[in-house]
């Protein structure tokens, strides 16, 4: 198995741009994403599959990632290797990091995540289990927010 580590650690790193020595700036993968943006790389094995980019980075740098736990990006960017831009937390960790950065909202308007405009009103909207559930519609953006952060802690806080 260490033959096989080593060799992820070689294929990892030949897949890595590392653009400058400043720690702001983000180390691209630069071989296979999936469609969000998040880099892949096989395992290794036949049957062993790929593996995110970002999660492999963090196990290098900080060593295994407990069980529930998911590793997320400071930086907002998917393609990001750097260990330093990257710590772990749970779904909920990450949904209340969307919540606050205003993303993750795929209506590209920078609206906080399960917010979008209905008219002259905000509808509150959150996708879970394959199905979206509707929280009402508010008055403002403010309001509708609020109530897009509280149901997506009390259904991602498993």
């Amino acid at each position: 198995m260490r033959g096989a580590r080593s060799s992820l650690l070689v294929r990892f790193f030949e897949k890595v741009r590392v653009p400058s020595a400043d720690p702001n700036v983000c180390w691209e993968w630069m071989a296979a994403m999936d469609r969000d943006g998040y880099g892949r790389i096989n395992a290794g094995g036949r049957d062993e599959g790929e593996l995110r980019a970002h999660r492999i980075a963090w196990e290098i740098a900080n060593g295994p990632i407990p069980a529930s736990i998911i590793v997320c990006h400071k930086c907002d960017n998917p393609s990001c290797v750097r260990p330093s831009h990257l710590y772990v937390g749970t779904i909920a960790d990450n949904q209340r990091d969307m919540a606050a950065r205003r993303r993750g909202n795929r209506s590209g308007v920078g609206l906080p995540y399960g917010v979008s405009p209905n008219g002259q009103r905000w509808k509150v909207q959150i996708r879970t289990g394959g199905h979206n559930q509707h929280f009402g519609t508010y008055d403002t953006i403010d309001e509708a927010a609020a109530i897009a952060q509280r149901e997506r802690e009390r259904l991602y806080e498993h």
